[in-house]
Parts: C-alpha cells; structure tokens; sequence
C-alpha cells in the first residue's frame, strides 16, 4: 500500500469525518420533525423515534468505518503517544452524534417556540449507546459491515425497548416520551468501549489479521 499521508487528517480521513458531520447535523435541524412508529409488539404503546435517534444513531454507525486508519495494521507497531491520539479520535467519533442532538434541539425551539422539551442531555444516554456500539462493531467486524451491524444493534434494541417496557433498557435509557440518561451505566459502557479501541490500536480485529 502506498499512502502519502501527512498527519492523522488523512491517516483518519478526518476530512470525511467533518463533512459527514455537517452534513447529518443540518439534516437535523432541517428535518426536526421526523418521528418513526416501532410496534412490534401489539397491544403495547409504540415507541416512537425521532429525528435525534434516527440521526445521531445513522452518524454514530457511519463515522468510525469512514474515518477507519489508512495504514490497516502498521498501527499496532506505532508509538505510545500515536496510540493515545488515535484512541482519543475515536473517542471523539464516539461521543460527535451528541452535536445531532444539540442541532435538533435547537431547531424545534427555533421553528416550535411553543412546544416544551425536557433538557436535551436526557437523550444523551441512548446516542452515546449508538456511539459506542458504532466503535466496537467497526472494530469487529470491520469498516464495511460495521454500519449495518451498529444499525442492527440499535433497531433491537428500540425494539426491546418497546416490546419489554418494564426492563433495564427502558428504566436506564430514553423511550420516545421518557427521556432518562443513567451516566453511571453510559459511562462504563463508553469506557468499554474506548478501552476495546485502545486494545486493538483502533484498528478493525479481522483487518489487522489479515495484513500482519
């Protein structure tokens, strides 16, 4: 492989990364109204999920497989510092689908001024889930399935949600018109999850086989 990379915002495609961004955030302030009934099972209330969890959990799928390392396995042979930084960008990609959150947020009040919202930081919980769902599948599976994977996860477990209302998924973490964040139970799993990424020098498993 032959890669002229010069610093992490092309070993990282941190370029894809930004614009990918900005791109699902004015989505998210353009189309705040978007709601999605899930009702898998009959006889219960649907749960509903809106332009945040849509969004938030689309960007948390895509950006650690976009923004993936250029240079496959020659990671695991890099510097302390080197791993360091690139475990903290992937603890950025992590948490970046709260910006969706915050975009949406404002533009309800900017377009439904009238309308009460609970604090925005209430939903935190569930796209910091997608987040660290996106980091670990990426690293699994790989670049190219981790998206669907990370969707997959996410899907099953809004479906969860609705189907068994009365479980730890519904009591720790937000439904469509519950929001509740238990930070104790969402920071250690995003701290598994980073810590997987520093483990595995943020370089997908089955990649780094195949190229040592």
């Amino acid at each position: 492989m032959r890669y002229h990379a010069r610093g992490l915002w092309h070993v990282r495609r941190l370029w894809a990364g930004v614009v990918l961004t900005a791109v699902v955030i004015i989505s998210a302030w353009l189309f705040y109204d978007i709601s999605v009934r899930v009702q898998p099972a009959i006889g219960r209330l649907a749960r509903g999920v809106g332009t945040p969890e849509l969004l938030g959990a689309s960007l948390a799928a895509l950006l650690p497989a976009v923004c993936v390392p250029a240079f496959d396995a020659r990671e695991k042979a890099a510097t302390l510092t080197a791993r360091i930084t690139h475990t903290f960008i992937s603890a950025t990609f992590l948490i970046a689908p709260l910006l969706v959150i915050h975009a949406w947020y404002q533009s309800v009040r900017f377009h439904v001024p009238s309308q009460t919202l609970p604090p925005a930081w209430d939903l935190a919980g569930n796209v910091l889930l997608a987040g660290s769902i996106g980091v670990v599948s990426t690293l699994i599976v790989g670049p190219r399935v981790g998206p669907l994977v990370t969707l997959l996860a996410y899907s099953g477990f809004v479906v969860a949600q609705q189907a068994w209302p009365e479980s730890v998924l519904t009591k720790h973490f937000s439904t469509g018109k519950d929001w509740t964040t238990n930070w104790w139970l969402t920071a250690g799993i995003c701290v598994c999850a980073i810590a997987l990424d520093y483990l595995l020098c943020s370089v997908p498993w089955r990649r780094a086989r195949h190229d040592e």
